[in-house]
């Protein structure tokens, strides 16, 4: 199994981040599919449709720890200002309901 470019050892455990796929899988649309995820590009595409399918301004909360809070600026950044949405940063589900 290898990381989506980056090849690691048989058994071992992905990093948070990472995705392991098979090698027979690798540059499938579906590995792909799974590193715009990892990447976070695919995020901006869903919140811009979701800001311009509706008058309405909504509340995007975003889960901020301590491994995700070196993409909270980017996030905070499009969000607040590209979009004009409120960004309410939350540290897990618990305090988001």
């Amino acid at each position: 199994m290898d990381d989506i470019g980056t090849p690691v050892r048989e058994r071992a455990a992905a990093s948070y981040g990472h995705v392991l796929v098979n090698e027979k899988w690798r540059g499938s649309a579906i590995a792909q599919g799974f590193q715009d995820m990892v990447i976070g590009n695919n995020y901006k595409r869903k919140l811009a449709r979701i800001g311009n399918a509706t008058s309405l301004r909504g509340i995007v909360l975003v889960e901020k720890t301590r491994i995700s809070e070196q993409y909270f600026q980017s996030v905070q950044k499009f969000v607040v200002l590209e979009l004009g949405m409120t960004l309410l940063p939350v540290a897990g589900q618990t305090e988001a309901s």
